[in-house]
């Protein structure tokens, strides 16, 4: 599933390592005297300017959604010109705070003890308009906000087994703009009735609704709750022990890919991992929290690009064998320990590419969305066939119509940022520079598709492409 973000995390301060950072209007800003004495350089206006985020121009009001707090920045501006950013230093008021209030320092962070939300912070706990007014030393300004509504918010994954000594994240979601959207790092998180034994649940922030599986046991109820609003989300947590592990590869065979086993040298495959239990509860996805192995580095190794779950193609042989185990061995002992899963052979061929193409050619994306375009290779006459979208640069036309991220995972995912009807030109290019870089025996082989901007709404996106900042229903990389 695809997710967006919606807005950051709540901004407060407080004793909690956990907490999350105030967001500050990105302003490079020369602090003066606010007085008027010494050069005489007074303080001579103020306006107040939404933390993140924009004015929107059709009805000249700061949109935010219900339930999830913004930041708002204060800046003066001087005699001579120069500005400065007086946030913490003004005092606040709201006309409406049922619809919008705004934290002037004092204002508790229900759910997290000892953190209060910091000066400007907007609370959002109804639909409606308010006007948010700022004061520092006699001057004035005000911005109105709109608060948006938020449609119900469900949990994408209730009720979930998590393995013991494994990580976890409860992911939740509303809809907004017909895509689903992430709303697990605004809320606060918590166990109704804690025990630390079986399992811990972070409270905020990223590893906000993170379970940490300890001991077998519960069912744990846990907790989303966003205060501001005063919406609160429950599910059941089980702990268990991960029974076995299954290993999977990515090339599992389409018409347009088939699986053969075989991998192109100098190219790379992902393997997922996912974990079993005996109770027959829904696998656990344990990609990033397991380790993996080659029976042949030389061959194919894990690891050395992309990530622990990735083989690059080293030399022509085979086949080897790829494994991933869960745990750790016991040093002193030299005893292994750790659970293995099922073994997936692959053999690594010598293939020259022919030509490859673009997938689709004519896309038409929805304003805002993103999409990962795939490029497949055909080698050695069509011998083999192979995802290479991985192993191609991706060029946008026009990055002020459409982006274009070339990280590894991601390679090939465009973002559609321009106007409504706007069309460029998609290219990818493959390089071989031969036994000799920069001479004739360079080979360069290019295709192209076109990306045309559409209406906003649901962002279809490719099934390849992961969240920006979340890992789907449970996996994760960071080990517990």
């Amino acid at each position: 599933m695809r997710f967006v973000t919606m807005g950051p995390v709540p901004a407060f301060r407080g004793a909690s390592p956990w907490a999350a950072p105030f967001v500050a209007v990105a302003l490079s800003l020369a602090l003066g005297a606010c007085s008027g004495v010494g050069d005489g350089n007074a303080i001579e206006s103020i306006e107040v300017l939404p933390g993140d985020g924009t004015v929107d121009a059709s009805d000249e009001t700061f949109h935010v959604n219900e339930c999830i707090p913004q930041s708002l920045a204060v800046v003066g501006t001087f005699s001579d010109g120069s500005r400065g950013n007086f946030t913490s230093r003004a005092t606040y008021s709201s006309d409406n705070p049922s619809v919008a209030d705004v934290s002037d320092g004092t204002v508790p962070a229900e759910g997290v003890e000892g953190q209060v939300y910091l000066k400007g912070a907007v609370l959002p706990g109804a639909p409606g308009t308010a006007t948010i007014t700022a004061d520092f030393a006699g001057l004035t300004a005000s911005l109105v906000v709109t608060v948006d509504p938020l449609g119900e918010i469900t949990f994408t994954n209730p009720n979930p087994t998590v393995g013991v000594d494994t990580g976890y994240l409860i992911n939740l979601e509303t809809v907004f703009l017909d895509n689903p959207v992430n709303m697990r790092t605004s809320a606060f998180w918590s166990f109704v009735e804690p025990d630390e034994e079986i399992a811990v649940i972070g409270v905020s922030g990223d590893i906000a609704g993170r379970v940490i599986g300890i001991a077998e046991g519960g069912p744990l109820l846990a907790k989303a709750s966003f205060p501001v609003c005063g919406r609160e989300y429950t599910t059941n947590v089980t702990i268990e022990p991960v029974d076995s592990l299954t290993l999977e590869r990515e090339f599992t065979g389409t018409d347009a890919v088939p699986a053969t086993g075989d991998l192109v040298i100098e190219t790379s495959e992902r393997f997922s991992t996912y974990g079993n239990f005996a109770s027959g509860a829904a696998r656990q996805d344990l990609t990033g929290q397991v380790s993996y192995g080659s029976s042949d580095n030389g061959i194919a190794i894990m690891g050395v690009v992309g990530g622990a779950n990735y083989v690059y193609g080293f030399s022509q042989g085979g086949p080897v064998e790829i494994t991933s185990y869960f745990g750790v061995n016991d040093a002193e002992t030299e005893e292994d320990d750790r659970l293995p899963s099922n073994s997936l052979p692959l053999s690594v061929v010598d293939a020259a590419l022919d030509s490859f193409s673009i997938s689709p050619q004519e896309l038409v994306l929805p304003q805002n969305c993103a999409y990962q375009f795939t490029a497949t290779g055909s080698f050695d006459g069509g011998a083999y066939v192979q995802d290479i979208t991985r192993h191609v640069d991706w060029t946008t036309e026009d990055s002020e119509i459409a982006t274009v991220d070339n990280s590894f995972a991601i390679r090939g995912t465009f973002g559609a940022v321009g106007e409504i009807g706007e069309s460029i030109e998609v290219t990818a290019t493959f390089v071989d520079e031969g036994e000799d870089e920069g001479t004739e025996d360079d080979i360069e082989i290019t295709d192209t598709a076109t990306l045309t901007i559409g209406e906003p709404g649901l962002c279809s996106g490719s099934e390849e492409q992961p969240s920006e900042d979340l890992p789907e229903d449970g996996e994760g990389d960071a080990s517990p």
